[in-house]
């Protein structure tokens, strides 16, 4: 007797989405927890003024207004365009160009070969077999010598663009539907990000130099925050990191919340805004030109360094100060609750650091009492991506100093 099976073919099926969704919840799962933004929208503030439906809004400000490039590039080609058309109609032009054909003597060959290209260099002060080469990775003091000379031209001109690139002190004032709050919580999520994919810290210092001036000009709603601090940190990384990551990887780490596109296009509108004056001297700028000339130790460094990102998640307080009022502050205050402490490190006087730095322990004790009253209270609050940064051995655990008073 012959049996027919009959198979089910729906059954089939269904058991073979049931299995793919299983597959799907365990890869998810596993995967690694990204490091995302999901805070600003959940911030509590009081009820936002009235704001229009457009993501961002330009503060105009008359004074400041200047034509734009494509405005001047536009009136350079017409008036290259009107030269062009007065020599080709001009007679007299023409007549000459005749004339000079006429009248140009031949030359041979040999004699331009005996005079010599116009474009050959002139090789006579150049470097010889007996000019020393300095090599900085292995002639270091000597490099270092050399470096000296410009020493002080070099922090004069710092300190003259630390002022030219500043954001305005109050801009938190005009903006209608962002808080200092989201800020903070935007600020420590980038720190987040740059020890995610091991980024120097010059560039979150620039990243949220970038932010600060960027919203000094545009008001922007809370739902594009996050993509503004994103873009700055990808123009940051472009401009410091030798390897900086893929826009995919930024468009990664905010869980997709945005897509590539708007990625590329809000980092253009930073640029635009910025005036493409990304080369900023932040207070990191100083801080490592300070210890370089002071020749302080790795544990002084980070304390002060733990000190100046500190600052960066609190606008209100320490906008007032310059990048290098803040790195010489950090500096002062690292040096005194070190030398409180007797580890047996010798640290540079607080003499020796005002000559260096150019500034007065007085000039800077109001900027010191409140990175001290920072440092005091970190544990406090609610961000504490820096604090667990500087944790770490490779940051000599400069997070877990008890801070005394001064």
């Amino acid at each position: 007797m012959d049996v027919q099976v009959y198979h089910d073919s729906n059954a089939q099926e269904n058991s073979g989405i049931q299995t793919r969704n299983a597959a799907k919840k365990i890869e998810n799962a596993t995967a690694p927890k990204r490091t995302a933004l999901g805070q600003l929208n959940n911030v509590r503030q009081q009820p936002a003024r009235a704001v229009k439906n457009a993501p961002f809004k330009v503060f105009e400000d008359a004074e400041n207004m200047q034509p734009t490039i494509s405005k001047e590039i536009e009136k350079k080609a017409k008036a290259t365009k009107k030269s062009a058309a007065n020599i080709v109609s001009n007679p007299t032009v023409n007549l000459l160009s005749n004339m000079a054909a006429v009248h140009l003597p031949s030359i041979r060959q040999e004699e331009l070969d005996n005079v010599g290209s116009p474009m050959a260099l002139d090789v006579s002060c150049m470097e010889t077999s007996e000019t020393p080469v300095i090599d900085p990775l292995v002639d270091r003091d000597l490099a270092l010598y050399c470096l000296h000379e410009y020493q002080e031209d070099i922090h004069d001109h710092l300190r003259e663009a630390e002022m030219k690139l500043r954001p305005k002190l109050n801009y938190m004032r005009k903006q209608n539907d962002i808080s200092p709050q989201m800020r903070t919580i935007l600020v420590d999520w980038l720190v987040e990000v740059g020890e995610e994919y091991n980024l120097h810290d010059e560039t979150l210092h620039l990243a949220v130099n970038y932010i600060d001036r960027f919203l000094s000009q545009m008001s922007v709603l809370r739902g594009k925050l996050q993509l503004v601090g994103t873009a700055c940190m990808f123009i940051a990384s472009k401009y410091e990191e030798i390897y900086p990551p893929d826009v995919g990887e930024f468009v990664y780490i905010t869980d997709d919340t945005y897509t590539k596109r708007q990625l590329l296009r809000m980092e253009h509108l930073v640029i635009k805004v910025l005036g493409f004056d990304v080369a900023v001297p932040t207070a990191n700028v100083f801080l490592d030109m300070y210890c370089r000339q002071l020749g302080v130790s790795s544990k002084l460094k980070c304390l002060a360094q733990y000190a100046m990102e500190m600052s960066l998640l609190d606008c209100d307080n320490y906008l007032i100060y310059k990048p290098s009022i803040i790195a010489s502050a950090s500096l002062f205050l690292a040096a005194h609750l070190l030398s409180n402490r007797s580890l047996g490190e010798q640290h540079p006087p607080p003499t020796l650091i005002a000559k260096v730095t150019r500034y007065e322990q007085a000039d800077v004790a109001p900027c010191v009492q409140l990175l001290l009253k920072t440092l005091q209270t970190a544990h406090e609050q609610p961000q504490q991506a820096v604090r667990e940064k500087y944790k770490s051995d490779s940051r000599r655990a400069v997070s877990l100093i008890p801070i005394d008073s001064v």
